[in-house]
């Protein structure tokens, strides 16, 4: 690594640290953030037909101030639940500290509307939260219909 290489990674290693909010590079469900313990679940329900949505895709970011980075990706299971245990943590970078509490559910529910043979409006529903308080659980409910969805806080 040459002076202004090393120069660089100082700069950007001070700036990180002067951050207040951590993400290690093999996540947990109940990964420490901030000295605070967190889990964010999910659940999908088709509207069109009253039951869960079994099979959709649904990709977990967070936002680092400029762009959405995956952290996560998980699929519904029989009862339309991507549960704060199952997802496969994709972050593998060094431990970072995040620059934003801002973060993304991206639920493909293009993929799974056509394997019904249903046309829909939405390939794609983005949900983006933010998380105000460092402990605790977040769910993030999705009622989904061909053409239109909705979303809520939830418990």
């Amino acid at each position: 690594m040459n002076d202004k290489e090393a120069s660089r990674l100082k700069i950007i290693s001070n700036h990180l640290n002067s951050q207040n909010l951590t993400v290690s590079p093999q996540l947990e469900a109940n990964e420490t953030v901030s000295g605070s313990k967190i889990s964010i679940s999910s659940h999908v329900l088709d509207q069109n037909n009253g039951k869960p949505a079994q099979g959709v895709p649904v990709v977990l970011s967070r936002f680092d101030g400029e762009k959405f980075l995956t952290i996560a990706k998980g699929v519904t299971n029989q009862d339309g639940r991507v549960t704060k245990d199952s997802w496969e943590w994709q972050w593998s970078g060094p431990t970072v500290r995040l620059t934003s509490e801002v973060f993304q559910a991206t639920f493909q529910c293009g993929d799974y509307y056509q394997n019904k043979n249903i046309e829909t409006l939405y390939p794609y529903v983005p949900i983006v939260f933010k998380l105000k308080q460092r402990e605790g659980h977040y769910h993030i409910p999705l009622l989904l219909s061909p053409f239109g969805y909705s979303t809520y806080r939830g418990s």
